[in-house]
């Protein structure tokens, strides 16, 4: 892939229709492992648009992933991050990741904090090869 064709931006709420369907396409495969349907599925994407919590990844002007992340408290909360399937395997999660890092140091935190499901080990892999630990389970 051409890395040099990918840009971030802040969404806007013309890429409300995109983002939902990134989401149902990387997260509908987990509903079979997880036995539900995962949070992303039920998020009202317009409002976080509104809120200026997303950002996208996009190539040729397409979505092709999005984050969704926002200061806590004392930290950086990721509450998502998707990849459409037809993207994955090429290191697009790494650019959010550094986008949080930097994002966390502009607000002048130490930390980030992001959620993931036990059952989706790939995810788990990931943060953890980005030097993500875990500190709990609910």
């Amino acid at each position: 892939m051409d890395m040099e064709s990918i840009y971030l931006r802040k969404a806007n709420l013309k890429d409300a229709p995109a983002i939902k369907e990134c989401a149902s396409s990387a997260y509908t495969p987990y509903i079979s492992v997880i036995g539900t349907e995962p949070s992303p599925l039920k998020e009202n994407y317009e409002n976080l648009i509104k809120l200026q919590r997303i950002h996208v990844l996009t190539k040729a002007n397409s979505v092709v992933g999005f984050i969704v992340c926002f200061p806590g408290d004392g930290h950086l909360l990721v509450d998502n991050i998707a990849i459409h399937p037809d993207f994955q395997g090429h290191y697009l999660s790494a650019w959010f990741l550094r986008f949080a890092e930097q994002t966390a140091i502009d607000f002048g935190f130490s930390k980030i904090r992001l959620y993931t499901n036990i059952n989706m080990r790939r995810n788990i892999r990931l943060y953890k090869m980005a030097g993500f630990f875990e500190i709990f389970r609910r």
